[in-house]
């Protein structure tokens, strides 16, 4: 024999239920389906399961909650299954899991700013500091361009992409200055002549002690350079340029281009103190040498991307 659901008119008034009844059959058919499912997640799983069941907009809790229509022929919808809500559950559980580690992790900027060093503790993945900089790139080309590149808002300086020599020892008058970068006291940051294919490129940056400076290299992989801080000695002699001779840092930058993220690093005292080779030491600007430069020997590097930042305080 056949057995047909009553009619909806047959059902009203029959029962009178209230909402801790329909609380508790939820709970009740949840359980049948609690074997189903993990035991940690089962309150999640009935959470759901209630809100699924008011979003279907009957107000009635024991409506099975369904999906929206997946038949595109008959716009029919399906009740949810045990694998469908517990996908629900772990969804809402990585949700749960992002929120509590941003907030772990504004907890942690929010103490370091509170302690004056939010800039050191705020290092985003590439690993220079965080925050306010001035930007300078330096590019190899093949082909330089044919002017002086001078502009104040430049921050940019060409090199040959292949060039640059070692001229420790050199009387300054012999020295090559392609691929040289002069560096010129002031109290900002600006580049002056952004070509150092055709000669004296020119660089303005304060003495050195209130900022940090860092490098990458970026481009295409496989090539290398390598900074060094150089300068003239004139022997004590300034009116006699014949004994001037260039003397060069024993510490210095070497980039190389290798495949994947390229990292900063700080080179703060490698492009801003000259290691003599009696170990002594002459900070950039600073009394004993004059003429102060980058030498910037490439080998195929592209681009070394330099930023300096203000010293946190």
């Amino acid at each position: 024999m056949m057995r047909f659901a009553p009619a909806q008119h047959q059902l009203q008034g029959a029962m009178e239920i209230t909402d801790e009844d329909r609380s508790a059959r939820v709970t009740r058919r949840a359980g049948i389906m609690k074997t189903n499912i993990e035991r940690k997640n089962f309150e999640a799983f009935v959470s759901i399961w209630r809100e699924c069941a008011k979003k279907e907009g009957t107000g009635d809790m024991r409506v099975v909650p369904k999906l929206k229509p997946t038949n595109s022929r008959t716009g029919s919808a399906r009740p949810l299954h045990n694998k469908q809500v517990l996908e629900l559950v772990t969804m809402k559980k990585a949700n749960n899991k992002r929120h509590n580690m941003k907030r772990s992790v504004g907890i942690l900027i929010a103490i370091g700013m509170a302690m004056g060093i939010g800039s050191a503790v705020a290092q985003p993945g590439h690993g220079a500091l965080s925050g306010p900089h001035y930007n300078l790139n330096i590019i190899g080309k093949e082909n330089c361009p044919g002017d002086d590149l001078i502009g104040t808002q430049r921050h940019t300086i060409f090199v040959q992409l292949r060039g640059g020599d070692n001229p420790s020892g050199q009387n300054p008058s012999a020295v090559d200055p392609k691929n040289k970068i002069y560096l010129i006291e002031g109290d900002t940051f600006e580049v002056l002549d952004g070509n150092g294919c055709d000669g004296r490129a020119e660089f303005q940056l304060p003495a050195p002690g209130d900022y940090l400076i860092f490098i990458r290299p970026l481009g295409k992989p496989g090539g290398s350079a390598t900074i060094t801080l150089c300068a003239t000695d004139i022997n004590e002699t300034p009116d006699d340029t014949s004994d001037d001779v260039i003397v060069c840092s024993s510490g210095n930058v070497v980039l190389t281009r290798g495949k994947g993220q390229s990292k900063f690093q700080n080179v703060t005292d490698e492009l801003t103190t000259v290691v003599l080779a009696d170990g002594t030491v002459v900070p950039l600007f600073g009394d004993g040498l004059q003429d102060f430069f980058w030498n910037f020997q490439n080998d195929g590097l592209r681009l070394a991307q330099l930023r300096f930042y203000p010293i946190p305080e």
